[in-house]
């Protein structure tokens, strides 16, 4: 029996609207239906989540052939666990904890990490809430506006009292610095008080020039503090850490003396680093900015803040509010000894990184570029759009047609 022209084509174009309406709908699902973590996570495979295993178990042979001393990786795609590892002298091990010699990096048998300069990042984000709150007004506030009593002839130059919120979000305050000298050893003599960064001279106007300082961030610590009459620490608790799911136990915050406080504000919590958490954790942070401060459903920070923080006010190095850039392509927090949360808006992906290697920035930006974005683009099954399948299909039924003519033409010579 010969089939009718027009009935192969009807049947092949109902076919084709369901299976490209199926697959589009496919396509949406792992790109923009976020999961939202409860109390536990959901841990899928990278292939439900349009990424490719293979490419991601290259990395962890990557990270063994040049033996990065990497803690944990943890991958996040559209909201899920796709990859979680604990890592000691370079291989995969089965604990879920972290294996150090490096005891002062370690808390709780194991279970927390110092994630150093990250805590920086943590800081950005109070700001903005403390903003949104109403404790202050702006980052155009000035450091000697919120502590107007405070001013020292000790200090020097009075273009100090310019310093604002914003100069020291983007570490252009113009007080000198040198992180390995005051941030590691001379400020620690000193008993990390204020009067030391405060002391240090003025080498350029605020708003000039860069200069990484620790020190600067503290004094961000010292403006929550005093604005919101609680400790930064449990400002955090309860308008960030608690709202995104961050428990008790899967964090702790230094602190030490502060010479301008008293009562409840006897200590402060420190700025540029002193945090200590676990990679789910740092995912839950990462997944929030991934998200532009929403955390389903709850604007927990702005979304102007996040585009705000992630936008490069320095030149070179690309720097934010206290968040790192990286060629427009990811940014991420950043701490000593190559922790890490990056974010990667365009693949829907958060990576968290915990190490104790001093040349990280390298061999991370290699796994991410060549092995977990690689994995997306690199996917196990070829992802055709819904149109991709229209074209093939309406190219199909243009062929079936002339082979039918030809059968027709065919019949009838033999007729």
């Amino acid at each position: 029996m010969l089939w009718k022209p027009k009935s192969i084509i009807v049947g092949i174009s109902c076919i084709g609207i369901i299976f490209a309406a199926c697959f589009s709908y496919g396509v949406i699902a792992k790109t923009e239906d976020n999961y939202w973590p409860a109390d536990e996570w959901t841990t899928t495979t990278p292939e439900a989540q349009g990424m490719n295993s293979k490419l991601i178990d290259k990395m962890y042979d990557f990270i063994e052939e040049y033996r990065l001393n990497i803690q944990s990786v943890l991958i996040l795609r559209n909201g899920y666990i796709v990859n979680e590892k604990y890592l000691f002298n370079s291989v995969p091990i089965e604990e879920q904890k972290f294996i150090t010699s490096s005891t002062e990096q370690i808390r709780k048998n194991g279970t927390l990490h110092a994630i150093w300069s990250c805590t920086k990042s943590v800081i950005s984000l109070l700001i903005d809430i403390a903003i949104e709150k109403g404790y202050i007004s702006s980052v155009n506030e000035t450091f000697f506006g919120v502590f107007p009593d405070k001013w020292k002839s000790g200090y020097g130059d009075e273009m100090k009292k310019n310093i604002t919120i914003e100069h020291l979000l983007t570490m252009r305050s113009g007080l000198q610095w040198d992180e390995a000298t005051d941030g590691f050893n001379n400020w620690w003599l000193a008993n990390y008080t204020l009067d030391y960064v405060l002391k240090k001279p003025l080498v350029a106007n605020p708003g000039t020039y860069f200069e990484y300082t620790s020190g600067g961030v503290h004094l961000l610590s010292a403006i929550i503090q005093n604005k919101t009459g609680i400790k930064t620490s449990e400002f955090a608790k309860q308008n960030l850490f608690t709202p995104i799911g961050i428990k008790d136990d899967n964090w702790e915050w230094d602190e030490n003396d502060w010479e301008w406080g008293s009562g409840p504000l006897e200590n402060i919590t420190f700025g540029g680093w002193g945090i200590y958490m676990n990679p789910r954790a740092m995912g839950r942070i990462g997944l929030l900015c991934l998200n532009k401060g929403n955390w389903n459903g709850a604007q927990v920070v702005s979304e102007n803040w996040i585009n705000t923080a992630t936008k490069n006010y320095v030149g070179t190095p690309e720097y934010g509010y206290l968040f790192w850039l990286k060629n427009e392509e990811y940014y991420y927090a950043a701490g000593w000894l190559g922790q890490r949360i990056s974010v990667i808006p365009e693949y829907n992906i958060v990576m968290v990184l915990f190490s104790e290697e001093y040349e990280v920035d390298v061999g991370m930006d290699q796994m991410i570029n060549d092995f977990i974005i690689k994995a997306v683009t690199s996917s196990s099954t070829p992802e055709i759009s819904g149109y991709n399948l229209l074209f093939l299909l309406a190219f199909v039924s243009i062929v079936i047609i002339r082979i039918t003519k030809n059968q027709k033409v065919k019949i009838k010579r033999e007729a």
